[in-house]
This record gives C-alpha cells, sequence and structure tokens, in this order.
C-alpha cells in the first residue's frame, strides 16, 4: 500500500493509479512502508492512544481503468524499446493475447496497440488481483498483523476519505499535506482517446468492483466522465 507522512503526523494512503506519481514527488511527502510499527501506531490511533491522522484518497473505478488502459496499451506501447523490459502490468497480458518469447519487441508493441478496452475488461477477472494498479482500493485499508501470538485485524482508522475528482476535496488535501494537485505527472492524463463501454464491460467492472464503489460512494451507473 501506498502511504506518505506530511507533517504533524499526518498520513495519506492511496493506491496505484490514483495520483501515485504526483504523490511520490511531493517534497513535502515521504514515503513509508506499512511495517508492523505503522501497523500498531493505526490500531493504538484507533484505540485514541495515539493522534495520528490517517486520510485515504480514492479514484473512481472506471477512471481508474480508463488510466490503466491509456497507459500501459497505449501510451507505453514502446516501454521495451526505452527500457529493455515490459512493465509488470503489460506482461501480466501477454498469455492471455497469445504473445509468447518469439515475440519481436515490434510484434508485441503491435499486439498491445490492437488490444482495445473491451477486451482487456473480458480478461480482467483472470488478473485483477494479481497487479497492483487494478487491485480493489477498499483492499488497502484492511490491516492485520500479530502481536504476543494475538492477531490482531481491523479497518485503518480513516480521518476522511478524499475523491480525486473533487476538486474541493483535493483543495483539502494540498492544505494538510501541501502537495500541488495541478501538477499531475502521469503521462496517461494526457491521452484522452475516448473509450467506449459496453454493457457488458460495465457488468463486469460493476461485480469486479462493487466494494469500492459502495464504501467510496462511487454511483455505479454513471459510467460516463463528468
Amino acid at each position: 500500500m501506498p502511504i506518505f507522512k506530511g507533517q504533524n503526523n499526518n498520513y495519506l494512503l492511496t493506491n496505484f493509479k490514483v495520483m501515485y506519481s504526483t504523490l511520490s514527488h511531493a517534497d513535502s511527502l515521504e514515503p513509508v512502508k506499512l511495517d508492523r510499527r505503522l501497523k500498531r501506531d493505526m490500531l493504538l490511533s484507533k484505540l485514541k492512544l495515539r493522534s495520528d491522522k490517517f486520510y485515504f484518497i480514492c479514484r473512481n473505478p472506471y477512471r481508474r481503468l480508463e488510466s490503466f488502459f491509456r497507459e500501459k496499451f497505449r501510451n507505453k506501447v514502446d516501454y521495451f524499446e526505452r527500457n529493455g523490459y515490459w512493465q509488470d502490468g503489460q506482461k501480466l497480458f501477454f498469455p492471455y493475447l497469445h504473445i509468447d518469447e518469439s515475440f519481436t519487441p515490434e510484434d508485441i508493441k503491435q499486439k498491445l496497440l490492437d488490444t482495445s478496452f473491451s477486451k482487456l475488461i473480458t480478461i480482467l477477472p483472470e488478473v485483477y488481483l494479481k497487479d497492483r494498479h487494478l487491485r480493489p482500493q477498499w483492499l488497502r485499508l484492511r490491516v492485520s498483523f500479530t502481536k504476543w501470538g494475538i492477531p490482531f485485524r481491523f479497518k485503518v482508522p480513516l480521518v476522511q476519505i478524499l475523491k480525486i475528482e473533487s476538486m474541493e476535496e483535493l483543495d483539502f488535501l494540498n492544505q494538510i499535506f501541501n502537495v500541488d494537485v495541478n501538477k499531475r505527472l502521469n503521462a496517461s492524463a494526457d491521452l484522452r482517446s475516448p473509450i467506449e463501454w459496453s454493457k457488458n464491460d460495465i457488468q463486469i467492472v460493476q461485480e469486479l468492483y462493487k466494494n469500492d464503489f459502495n464504501a467510496f460512494g462511487y454511483d455505479p451507473k454513471n459510467f460516463k466522465k463528468t
């Protein structure tokens, strides 16, 4: 789980494809690991024995998947040429696209470009739990660890959930963490090729991410960008 620490023991939790690039480059934030000590502090804060404050930023599941598709299947199809390897989020789909070791980078690039958004969605049930960019966001709010042989399981004690789509809530994020929300570093945000949602696409996403829709107050019927 990506976690960033700001001033005054304020913590910001997020997911990949939810402003991660922007937050990871913010000078005012320090990346921290969800280690045993932080889990303990979360529990103590939940019990009102510490004053740490935890915030969570989320994104509409539809928009998050569109961003993933634009990045992995459109904007970064030349990733191998630049870096000498493919991203994990791309390789994850290779078996389902019938891509094997005999393919040249150019062949793979073309395969990715030929993959439609609906094709990605039909593969999604097989892979969405295997990649950190695709896992449901609500899973990051469950914490567990063992102390003195006793298992502890609890939800992160959140002060507030912030939606990436709300400028008012992003302004609040800026006030608390001093993050320039206008400086978005993910290149896929600039690639605005239209994406069409089929009825089958919507049904699949509603089922896989139903807990995200419910937990964060997104309307599963509203798949269109507003």
